[in-house]
């Protein structure tokens, strides 16, 4: 006679039913019914405890695997590993020179602005009277002119 199979299994659903209100586009409160389905599975374990299957899955998952690694490979992670300190470490010296120019070019800056600050609060001599340019008076033209005749005949051309 043969004895029956107990399963190890066993799955538990939750059916749970809920109406939300929302309203539609035109304003209109419409009810509607929402269904939720929860599925749990449980596994029967050799030692008679009960645990959900997510639990067991997520055990064998975390269990430790032998990593296989070879010498080349070693050899490698080294190589990418002494890549990437260079690396850093060249952005590092970059980042420190960019720093220290930023800094030189806001010192200059400021002495600039003091610079200009003091020549603003330093008193100023009084503007100097300028003479208004005299013209240079007229000279009669050295040309001789013909002295008029006042009385006589015109002569003829």
């Amino acid at each position: 006679m043969a004895l029956p199979r107990l399963s190890k299994k066993i799955t538990l659903v939750k059916k749970s039913t809920s109406e939300i209100k929302q309203a539609d586009a035109t304003g209109r409160a419409r009810t509607i019914q929402v269904e939720v389905r929860k599925k749990r599975t449980f596994v029967k374990r050799e030692d008679g405890s009960d645990v959900p299957a997510e639990e067991v899955q997520a055990e064998l998952a975390a269990a430790p695997q032998a990593p296989v690694v070879d010498d080349a490979e070693l050899i490698r992670r080294e190589e990418e590993a002494s890549r990437h300190a260079e690396l850093l470490r060249r952005q590092e010296e970059e980042l420190t020179e960019k720093r220290r120019l930023r800094e030189e070019q806001d010192a200059k800056e400021a002495a600039r602005e003091q610079e200009r600050q003091a020549a603003e609060k330093a008193p100023r001599p009084p503007p100097k009277r300028l003479r208004p340019q005299r013209r240079p008076q007229r000279r009669p033209n050295p040309s001789p002119k013909k002295p008029k005749r006042l009385s006589g005949p015109k002569p003829l051309k």
